[in-house]
Order: structure tokens, then sequence, then C-alpha cells
């Protein structure tokens, strides 16, 4: 909303703001998922069609805010998307580094983060916790 607000302003002094909408784009995107960055998409296309037409550089032809709105809505589909396989991709990694290719059991790293989880969970608690663990060296 904000970022719209700033586009409405920003045409009458002819300048392009909707770049700025790529930020919430991004942010429903990675957080919430790739339906609402879409969303969001068509929302952010709708504000810079609606601040293009009170623009005084449009009011002679106003198509041409309507081809711009699409262009927009396009590059920030096209973004949207790009983020979403970006994610995608880094939930894959960041799964992959947490188990070992061969055996399938977890790494030191998986374990280290389920330890510190469980550390702090038991001080939330103030239970007493015990760690043992095996390992195999030369496996």
């Amino acid at each position: 909303m904000l970022v719209g607000i700033g586009a409405y302003f920003a045409s009458g002094q002819l300048l392009e703001f909707s770049v700025f909408f790529i930020v919430p784009i991004s942010f429903f995107t990675w957080f919430v998922s790739r339906h609402t960055g879409l969303a969001a998409s068509a929302v952010s296309a709708g504000f810079t069609l609606a601040a293009n037409l009170e623009s005084p550089m449009h009011a002679a032809h106003p198509h041409v805010a309507y081809w711009n709105a699409v262009v927009w809505l396009a590059f920030f589909a096209l973004i949207t998307v790009i983020i979403a396989e970006l994610k995608v991709l880094y939930l894959r990694e960041r799964q992959l580094s947490r188990v070992d290719n061969l055996t399938g059991v977890a790494t030191r790293l998986a374990f280290y983060e389920v330890a510190e989880g469980e550390k702090n969970r038991a001080k939330r608690y103030q239970h007493s916790i015990t760690i043992a663990y095996l390992d195999l060296d030369h496996f």
C-alpha cells in the first residue's frame, strides 16, 4: 500500500516508482507462497496502472498506461517465479546438506542443530537434558 502511495505521488512528478513493488512481491513470494506473490504482482500492476492513469504524461494517451501496466505485470510475475524457484532450490540444498547421500544418516550439522534446539527447550522448561551419541571413525 505504501509503495502504491509513493507511486501515485511520484507519477505527478513524472518519476517511475514501480520498481519498488519488487520488495513486497519478493517478501510475499518467499515467506508465504508463489500464489500470494502472483497476487501481489497483480495488485502491484493495478497500483501502477492507477498511478500512470493519474500521471500528466499519460493524459493524452491513456492506452500507453495500460500497456505499461501489462509490461510491469509480466515483469513482476517473472520475478515471482524466479524467487519461488530460488526458494525451492534453497530448501533442497538445505536438506541435502543435512543428510549423508551414501548412508541417509543425518550429518554433523543436523546433529548440532537438533542438539541446540533440545538444549534451548530444556532451558526454557527448566528440565535437565542428557545427550548421547556414537561417533564412528573411518566409517
